[in-house]
Formats: C-alpha cells, sequence, structure tokens
C-alpha cells in the first residue's frame, strides 16, 4: 500500500510541476507574441502556489512524510505538498481517492461511467 500511494503521489507530484512549466512556457511565448496582459495568469498562479506552501507550512502538512518518505530537507515536503494542493480541491481530492483505493484493493474501472 505505501508503495502504491507513493508512487502514485509522486506521478502527481511531477505532473503538476509539468504543467506548471508549460503554462510558465505558454506565458513567455504570449508575452513575446502579444507584449500585454500576459502576467495575469501567471501572477494568480504564483500567489496560488506560494499561498498553498505557505498554509502547509505552517500547518505541517507534509503528504510525502504522512507516507513515510524522509527528504533530504523536511521543506520539501512542505514545498511539494503545497504545489500538490495548489492544483485545487478536486485535483487533491482525486489523488486521496486514488491512494485510497489503491490501499483497500478495489477495482476503479465503474469509476467516471455511467451512474445507473
Amino acid at each position: 500500500m505505501d508503495t502504491i500511494a507513493l508512487v502514485l503521489v509522486l506521478a502527481v507530484t511531477a505532473e503538476a510541476l509539468v504543467e506548471y512549466a508549460k503554462s510558465a512556457g505558454r506565458m513567455i511565448a504570449q508575452r513575446q507574441r502579444d507584449g500585454g496582459g500576459w502576467f495575469r495568469p501567471g501572477v494568480t498562479q504564483l500567489l496560488v502556489i506560494g499561498l498553498s506552501v505557505a498554509l502547509c507550512s505552517l500547518a505541517g502538512a507534509d503528504l510525502y512524510a504522512g507516507l513515510g518518505v524522509r527528504l533530504r530537507t523536511p521543506e520539501a515536503g512542505y514545498v511539494l505538498t503545497g504545489i500538490l494542493c495548489s492544483r485545487g480541491a478536486n485535483y487533491v481530492s482525486d489523488l486521496v481517492g486514488a491512494v485510497g483505493r489503491a490501499g483497500s484493493g478495489v477495482d476503479d474501472a465503474g469509476i467516471g461511467g455511467d451512474k445507473k
């Protein structure tokens, strides 16, 4: 269970970082193309990341420590957990659900299908 949960958390963290990098690349390209108004989405994203990391740090929320992973610096766990949280409640809820299903051995083949 812990190994599956860790792999899921690492995969989601990597995906979040890639999405933020792609978003930053698009903003830079748009700035070069348009010259104005490009910074609003970027500033919003940076504020959300900063706020989420600050809240996780203040609350001591470290998903990696909760899974028994020791990072070289404890602050890295707060930062990575904050980045996950900054992706939104639905994103984190989906992650928690996937980790819970992985631990219980529930087959999620029916998820997202018709509700009959």
